[in-house]
């Protein structure tokens, strides 16, 4: 597999950078931290020693009564010499009684810049005795041996900590990465891979309620759509295939026998080629349809429709057809002319294929009525038969292409299953939707609905 186009490692890669930077900056923070507050506590013993050794200071004055009795004698001497940081010591008239350097015990560290001096009066009965000079508090400048210590282990111990935390970080964020999603995505890439191919029946067993659970559910829904459609169509063209037989072997049985002399042709016998030609245009104005249909909604226009006049002009163009089967057709149009926006040529088509849907499948005697009204930003346009209706369970499938409500029917009787999704393709195209209300032997309503345009 190729390094740069696999997943696995570019997210690998990710997630390394991100526990290094993480550990890092964590170790960064908490040693900063840590050296911020041990500093703070340096100074406030450091604070707090000189407090202590200015007041032994002052008591030891006060009992030897004067500086020569303190610096000579052995409990002052090592008074003196138990604060390191007492540079120099004078008496109340500035006369300098004991001077020495920085001892041992601590190390300078930033240069001459650290080292500042404070000087502390000492007094006796609110009597200044002399001065004290100590160096700086500064614990950047001024720091033991033993603290230094104390501050590198604790900050190996820390860097130790955050190693280790890394390392278990990384480690569960590979697992888990691998686990929840390079694995799923891989069943995911290899399942497209499938259907690709051609497998319609590939799917995929991931129940979890997350987006990559959605997206197999998505998929599994997409591949048994996809299958459904091409049994359709399967048995669809297998069916057409067999009716553009029939009808071309009837006329080739019949223009046969007009060649050998045994038949004459006649008005009955050419009749019956002509029934047959028919039927083969017809079938071939369905397959045109299938296609011109995708080709509209892509070019669809947008001008001002007059639904009042193309409803009454489509009712009048049926009446003939109606009444061949016996049916009466109902316009209830609104005195008031409502407008739509959309493509004449498609709007014209859609009511077409509900009309000869209507007159189809109703029964002689019956009615069906076109009803046009607005309610609130919507225009609505009813097409209701008094036909053989719908079973409840086949609404869902009836504006699927080649679908049939009942596969028994041939052509003649029963289309060729491609009006209804024709006229849900090209409604939606326009911005509207159809919904079918049906019941058995009580006939089918069938309403679209397009929002209401701006006044005109």
């Amino acid at each position: 597999m190729n390094f740069k186009a696999s997943l696995r490692w570019k997210f690998s890669l990710f997630l390394t950078g991100v526990v290094l930077g993480s550990v890092l900056l964590t170790g960064w923070l908490i040693n900063k931290g840590f050296d911020t507050n041990f500093k703070k506590y340096l100074l406030k013993t450091y604070e707090l020693q000189t407090e202590d050794f200015l007041s032994l200071l002052q008591e030891t004055y006060q009992l030897a009564g004067n500086w020569e009795r303190v610096v000579n004698s052995p409990e002052g001497r090592r008074l003196i010499m138990s604060n390191p940081s007492l540079l120099k010591l004078e008496d109340s008239k500035s006369n300098t009684l004991l001077h020495q350097g920085l001892g041992r015990r601590y190390m300078v560290r930033g240069g001459l810049a650290n080292r500042r001096v404070k000087v502390y009066p000492l007094v006796v009965q609110n009597q200044v005795i002399g001065r004290a000079w100590l160096l700086s508090t500064n614990p950047a400048g001024l720091i033991t041996h033993a603290d230094l210590a104390f501050q590198q282990s604790v900050n190996r111990m820390i860097i130790f900590s955050i190693i280790i935390l890394g390392v278990i970080a990384l480690g569960l964020g590979f697992w888990g990465a691998n686990y929840l999603i390079i694995n799923r995505l891989g069943r995911l890439k290899q399942a497209f891979a499938t259907l690709a191919a051609g497998d319609l029946k590939v799917r995929i067993k991931d129940s979890s309620q997350d987006e990559l659970g959605e997206l197999a559910t998505d998929f599994n829904t997409t591949a048994e759509n996809l299958l459904h459609l091409e049994e359709l169509k399967k048995s669809y063209l297998s069916e057409t295939a067999h009716e553009l037989r029939t009808p071309l072997t009837t006329i080739r049985s019949h223009l046969e026998a007009f060649q050998d002399g045994i038949i004459t042709p006649n008005q009955e016998s050419l009749s019956l080629v002509m029934e047959e030609v028919m039927n083969l245009t017809s079938l071939l104005n369905d397959l045109q349809d299938l296609t011109s249909s995708t080709g509209l909604c892509k070019n669809l226009r947008s001008l001002p429709l007059d639904l009042n006049l193309i409803l009454a002009n489509l009712a009048e163009k049926f009446r003939p057809l109606a009444a061949e089967h016996d049916l009466t057709i109902i316009v209830e149009l609104p005195t008031i002319p409502l407008y739509l926006k959309g493509d004449p040529e498609a709007f014209t088509k859609i009511v077409n294929n509900l009309l000869s849907n209507a007159i189809k499948f109703s029964v002689p005697g019956g009615k069906i009525i076109i009803i046009l009204q607005k309610e609130a930003s919507q225009i609505k346009i009813s097409i209701a038969d008094q036909g053989i209706g719908v079973q409840p369970e086949e609404i869902p499938k009836i504006f699927e292409r080649f679908y049939r409500i009942d596969p028994s029917r041939s052509r003649r009787t029963g289309g060729s299953g491609l009006g209804l999704s024709i006229v849900k393709e090209l409604t939606e195209a326009m911005g509207g939707t159809v919904k079918v209300e049906s019941r058995p032997e009580a006939g089918s309503i069938f309403t679209l609905t397009f929002p209401a345009p701006p006044s005109f």
